[in-house]
């Protein structure tokens, strides 16, 4: 729910309501065989609402905004993993995780002169969160019916926090995020900017299908910390027939909430890391109805000192390609009193990690996908007709 109330010609008050409620219930045979080895079943109950209240200005040179944010979610967990007929246990978890965050904001631009303006924000944030997780381990028969030294619970997941007591737990945190930007026009056509961002995102706890894991080093994540420094250019060629955008970033993330998979569990846990790189992107319109886009992404972004099996060094950040590239061309022209246009687009992604720890089983291959379009607009815009190809 929006409501948009314009105070007076100068201010501007908008409020936000959201409300959700998901329901999931999951169930998967996932042994690929004939038989009932190993049954997957999770379900879900969360719901949330948030509350957003924000007054806008707008002075001659200043413009500014500032507001209140407020969101809960409240969520229940059931997961069971049932291997009895091939390992005779069945992992039983239920858990529930209660999130609450409030914010108080403010941002504001001020035209210092008619070609150099500045931009400034600021944000302080709460959160909390509980946790109530009871993971439980269920033995197909003791350990001395079928002649092994212990339970099959026991024996096999001793030290894990999956047959330990309930884990209950809170965390709280609170952290600011901001902003400050200055922003130079030479002249009519050409934008070059200077920005400094800190961001953060909330700690949290790793649970799951299972927990299979030591509950004193892997339950629990702290918040991450993110420095932006970015500069770049905005500009128009040739009469407006092209724009070429560009920007040169840095990125040193204090406590990056990486993860890894360690045997069933997807584990979050932090490390500092670095990210640095560009990004440039052309758009040119070279003649009536012509269209083309090509854009160029290039960083190296590498985790800091990463432990793996006593092993400690520089590892890739997941899902950070060093290389991307995209590119678009399309044209339009007049047919049968509408507009035909057909389209052309692609984009690559380089092989990157896709997991914290670079395993090469872990690794995704490098990539090409292109999309072609031909379609067609009435002239009065009330149909449009089109025949595509996703993925040729």
């Amino acid at each position: 729910g929006t409501l948009d109330w314009s105070l007076s010609d100068s201010l501007r008050l908008v409020s936000i309501t959201n409300w959700q409620d998901f329901e999931k219930r999951y169930r998967e045979d996932v042994d690929a065989t004939p038989e009932s080895l190993f049954i997957f079943t999770q379900g879900m109950d969360s719901n949330q609402w948030s509350q957003e209240i924000r007054l806008h200005g707008e002075y001659d040179r200043w413009i500014w905004v500032g507001g209140v944010y407020y969101l809960a979610i409240d969520s229940d967990f059931q997961t069971t993993t049932d291997i009895l007929n091939c390992c005779l246990v069945l992992f039983d978890n239920s858990y529930t995780i209660d999130t609450e965050s409030y914010a108080a904001f403010g941002q504001t631009e001020f035209a210092i002169s008619e070609r150099l303006s500045l931009i400034a924000g600021y944000r302080w944030t709460e959160d909390k969160k509980d946790i109530d997780a009871v993971p439980t381990c269920m033995n197909a028969a003791p350990g001395d019916v079928l002649g092994l030294p212990a339970d099959p619970c026991t024996l096999f997941f001793d030290g894990t926090a999956q047959i330990g007591p309930p884990l209950i737990s809170g965390r709280s945190e609170s952290d600011w995020s901001g902003v400050l930007e200055i922003d130079w026009r030479p002249n009519d056509d050409w934008l070059v900017y200077a920005k400094y961002s800190r961001g953060n995102k909330a700690g949290g706890y790793n649970a799951g299908a299972t927990f299979l894991f030591d509950a004193a080093t892997a339950f629990d994540f702290d918040g991450e910390v993110l420095h932006s420094y970015e500069t770049g250019f905005k500009g128009v060629l040739f009469d407006g027939m092209a724009r070429l955008n560009g920007s040169v970033f840095y990125y040193d993330y204090e406590d990056f909430q990486s993860f890894a998979s360690q045997g069933p569990n997807l584990i979050v846990f932090n490390t500092d890391a670095e990210n640095t790189g560009f990004e440039i992107e052309l758009i040119t319109n070279p003649a009536a109805g012509w269209e083309f886009l090509f854009g160029v992404s290039v960083q190296s972004a590498e985790q800091k000192d990463v432990e793996v099996a006593g092993d400690v060094r520089d590892r890739p950040m997941p899902n950070a390609p060093d290389l991307a590239l995209n590119g678009l061309g399309r044209y339009e022209w007049s047919m049968f009193g509408g507009m035909m246009a057909t389209q052309l687009d692609f984009n690559y992604v380089d092989e990157r990690s896709l997991n914290g720890i670079d395993h090469p089983a872990l690794v995704g291959d490098s990539y090409w996908l292109g999309n072609a379009r031909l379609g067609y607009t009435t002239g009065d815009e009330r149909w449009n007709f089109a025949v595509w190809v996703k993925n040729f």
